[in-house]
């Protein structure tokens, strides 16, 4: 069994019999159309891409640095795409669909799918934020191979694999660090508390990376840092993104297990049978890269002045009347949810007031920022062809949110409800 990584969350999984690519999401040349970019830089083009030729494919879920409809073009579309059961809605199978794939498999959770001979998968969607997420545990060759992507760690669920793997789990490619607009894109913090918040957080999931090699107890680790960020101006607050090393995360880890890493970035592959790794190892973090950051900081996105999707001005409409049916849409997944709050949330175009909407009701209001009393709320800053586009389903929320959002809360608490419910914020 080998294991090629490429970028972020993409890498290659090659048996005697199977080959499985998983999260193709490649910006070439630098360029993208979503505002997200490969992080560090590369020199993969589009060609060597193509020439992988898996056998499968496994879409951990829709995010854009997950799913990129440009690097999906590269691969015939009767390839096999392997998809999570997500039982209340699956986003994944149906987006996958659109980008015109024609063998979508849903893998149920329990018995798993058969892949070529004697290899097989199992996946579940995330316990945690299970309607988005997913992770896999591949058998291939007669070893087994977990893929974490960027979940988050519940014990309950690393058992279960754990037990699937009859306690033999040869490798665990597992998560270290999370992407996210906070701390990094709340203006509620200080420099100093977006500083401090970004260390606190980097803990966080180093703790979780800790946790998953206890609760799987993999015989060999790969570490795995998201290699994404947002371009634009934003790129220069990376600095306090809150996402550590896979160097940094193994540092902390040896404080409490034992663990023996295998570092892997673009190009270097691991041959499991032999052990040998090939290729110079290419990690740190934004300041380590930072002419690569002020690179993509200079980028410009649909949003801005001749962009795709910007609106000029005289050409703006008010919006109350489709927010309003867009705020029917959300209740009526705010109900299939159970979800009840006290959470207000208001969204600023850059008009002189801003929209109110309450959790608590249907209604759609304007007020101008001064006069808010609400006790929760939060504030999601955004371009008037975004909101737009969030509206008419061109856009989801949560595949936008981090490259184009800027957000004020109050109190500095995460209502969850209120950003899954941010995706149904459509007419």
């Amino acid at each position: 069994m080998k294991l090629t990584q490429y970028v972020n969350a993409m890498h290659l999984l090659e048996g005697r019999s199977t080959r499985v690519l998983s999260d193709p999401w490649v910006t070439f040349g630098g360029i993208s159309r979503t505002n997200l970019y490969n992080f560090p830089e590369h020199d993969l083009t589009p060609a060597e891409i193509a020439a992988i030729k898996p056998d499968f494919i496994y879409i951990t879920h829709t995010h854009y640095d997950h799913l990129c409809p440009e690097t999906m073009a590269l691969f015939d579309s009767n390839t096999p795409v392997l998809v999570a059961d997500y039982p209340r809605n699956n986003f994944t199978e149906r987006a996958v669909k659109r980008l015109g794939f024609r063998d979508v498999r849903v893998v149920p959770s329990k018995e798993g799918l058969r892949l070529n001979g004697d290899d097989h998968v199992w996946i579940e969607p995330a316990a945690i934020y299970s309607d988005v997420d997913s992770m896999a545990l591949f058998k291939i060759d007669g070893q087994t191979f977990f893929n974490g992507n960027d979940c988050r760690f519940e014990e309950a669920q690393a058992l279960r694999f754990r037990d699937i793997a009859q306690g033999a789990l040869d490798v665990g490619l597992l998560p270290v660090a999370g992407s996210g607009p906070y701390p990094m894109f709340y203006e509620n913090l200080s420099p100093k508390e977006r500083r401090e918040t970004s260390e606190a957080k980097i803990k966080e999931y180093f703790g979780d990376f800790v946790r998953w090699i206890t609760g799987l107890r993999p015989r060999h680790v790969v570490p795995f840092a998201p290699g994404a960020m947002s371009g634009g101006p934003r790129a220069l607050r990376y600095d306090n993104c809150g996402m550590g090393t896979a160097i940094d995360a193994v540092a902390y880890a040896r404080r409490f297990v034992e663990v023996d890493p295998i570092y892997l970035s673009c190009r270097n592959s691991r041959d499991f049978v032999t052990g040998v790794t090939t290729g110079v190892y290419r990690g740190g973090g934004f300041p380590e890269h930072w002419d690569y950051v002020e690179k993509i900081a200079a980028k410009r996105t649909i949003f801005d002045e001749n962009g795709d999707f910007y609106v000029a001005p005289w050409a703006r409409v008010d919006l109350t009347r489709l927010l309003e049916l867009a705020r029917a849409t959300q209740v009526k997944w705010q109900d299939i949810r159970g979800i009840k709050s006290d959470w207000v949330y208001f969204i600023d175009i850059g008009e002189a007031t801003l929209f109110r909407i309450s959790l608590e009701d249907n209604t759609v209001s304007r007020v101008a920022e001064a006069a808010i009393t609400d006790a929760k709320h939060e504030i999601f800053r955004m371009p008037y062809g975004l909101l737009l586009g969030l509206l008419t389903r061109h856009f989801n929320w949560s595949n936008v949110k981090t490259q184009y959002v800027r957000f004020f809360r109050r109190p500095n608490e995460f209502c969850v409800d209120l950003h899954v419910l941010m995706s149904h914020l459509h007419v």
